[in-house]
């Protein structure tokens, strides 16, 4: 079996300080790094420490104790020389010493250095990256991960340990600068099978509510029909080639209603077009708010409810009023936002009935809408993207919003 760990600092009392360590003095310090070690790592593992075995100023002491210390490690002890590694240091009895590793463990190539690193070898075929240097501040990203004992609790760890806290961490932010088209493993397309990151910049479309919409912002790409809902499960994320190349025409229509805006490249409600560039006059918080949501008319609200009527204004505005269904006038006209249904079934959310009955009477429904289709810190995107997913979530984040705001 293989371990990693790094930056124990051994005999180096300042590091206490530094990295706010939890033992009152070195001598203790010292026991515990090496207990740890002790406890997991056997005769026959591999022992890896990426750097700072221990400070690079020493007294004679100190490389007593540093000696002493390396001769009770347990297994093949390999080192990848970090910044305050001595010559003294590489000197000792290692198995191996190196300025960077490229292993494979458990069929998964691992690129071991000191340092993070922004990209690496076999870094575009999921070899991971394996760091230290930084202690406690970054634990790293999805695909390179710090090893070092200030974030796992001041012990050595193996791939399966290191592998689930990638999964957890997000994609490098230059990633798909760095290495474009070569998204990290997180999702499969439904559709064709490839390998998917919707947490690149780029994003993708995914599954909801009997849509495909655009990941990042819920717009509305194309309804589905019941074919392609079987091989298309809800949640599921799709590559954008499906939907462009291989999916069949008689399955995939725009809403009814809807145009396709070449200025923004996705479905609108006719009419509701882009303003020419040339435009000098300057919208309004609400028309800008109001551009910036999916809505359909009464009429395009009616058929989706399967609601029969001659005034479709008037059973909008009648579900409105019995908080069954969120509307907004916009020139005039009785317009219904569309993340509030569920196409599938033609009707609307639960949740969103459950947000209106708590809703207070001073929060409009353009505040409410605003709530709704901006960035939450709880779930990283607009809370309306969550709809029909986490409701509880949504509820929990709603009634938080409105006890502040009500104490605004």
């Amino acid at each position: 079996m293989h371990w990693f760990t790094a930056d124990p600092h051994y005999s180096h009392g300042n590091i206490i300080r530094f990295c706010d360590r939890p033992f009152p003095d070195v001598a203790t310090m010292n026991a515990h790094l090496l207990a740890e070690c002790r406890a997991r790592v056997q005769p026959d593992d591999d022992l890896w420490i990426l750097g700072d075995v221990t400070a690079g100023r020493s007294t004679d002491a100190q490389r007593r104790e540093v000696r002493g210390i390396f001769h009770a490690l347990p297994g093949r002890r390999h080192l990848i020389r970090g910044n305050h590694d001595e010559d003294w240091v590489c000197n000792l009895p290692w198995d191996s010493v190196a300025e960077t590793a490229d292993i494979v463990v458990d069929k998964r190539r691992l690129f071991l250095c000191h340092y993070p690193m922004i990209t690496w070898p076999g870094a575009r075929h999921q070899g991971l990256q394996l760091f230290g240097h930084v202690h406690q501040n970054w634990q790293g990203s999805r695909n390179s991960v710090n090893v070092g004992v200030d974030v796992w609790d001041f012990r050595p760890i193996t791939l399966p340990e290191i592998e689930r806290r990638a999964a957890s961490l997000p994609v490098n932010a230059h990633w798909d600068q760095v290495e474009p088209g070569r998204a990290w493993p997180t999702v499969l397309c439904a559709g064709c099978g490839r390998i998917l990151d919707p947490a690149l910049v780029s994003g993708h479309a995914g599954v909801r509510n009997g849509r495909i919409v655009v990941a990042a912002t819920n717009e509305t790409i194309v309804l589905m029909g019941k074919a392609m809902h079987k091989w298309l499960p809800e949640g599921r994320h799709v590559c954008p080639e499906c939907i462009g190349g291989y999916l069949s025409v008689r399955e995939v229509t725009l809403p009814a209603g809807f145009s396709f805006d070449e200025a923004r490249n996705r479905a609108v409600p006719k009419g509701n077009k882009m303003p020419p560039e040339n435009s000098t006059d300057k919208p309004s918080v609400e028309e800008r708010l109001l551009a910036s949501i999916d809505l359909i008319d009464a009429s395009q609200a009616c058929a989706l409810l399967r609601i029969e009527t001659d005034d479709p204004d008037v059973a909008m505005q009648a579900m409105a009023r019995d908080d069954t269904v969120i509307i907004l006038v916009q020139n005039g006209k009785t317009m219904v936002p569309l993340f509030q249904f569920d196409m599938v079934n033609g009707r609307v959310l639960d949740v969103v009935r459950d947000i209106l009955k708590l809703r207070p009477a001073r929060l409009s429904n353009l505040r409410l809408c605003y709530w709704m289709t901006r960035a939450h810190v709880d779930f990283g995107c607009a809370p309306a993207h969550w709809l029909g997913i986490d409701d509880e979530a949504i509820i929990a984040a709603f009634r938080r919003y409105i006890e502040l705001e009500g104490h605004g």
